[in-house]
């Protein structure tokens, strides 16, 4: 996969563990960015949605100036 990626993972994820998808993110897509956000699960679009919305738009922005779309 070769299109820039933005992945924001909960730290508090129940679903799986949150760091080592993180870390395997890292190794096996080119163009990514990523973080884990403190006090956050997998509901946080809800619960962390300001931040979040403003990461999305901060990444989106970047790409549509870099050329990148």
């Amino acid at each position: 996969m070769q299109v820039p990626t933005l992945s924001l993972i909960g730290q508090q994820e129940a679903l799986y563990d949150s760091k080592a998808a993180l870390e395997r993110a890292r190794r096996l897509i080119p163009n990514f960015e990523g973080e884990l956000l403190p006090q956050a699960n997998h509901e946080m679009t809800i619960s962390k949605h300001e931040y979040v919305d403003q990461r999305l738009l901060e990444f989106l922005n970047r790409r549509a100036y870099s050329g990148l779309r």
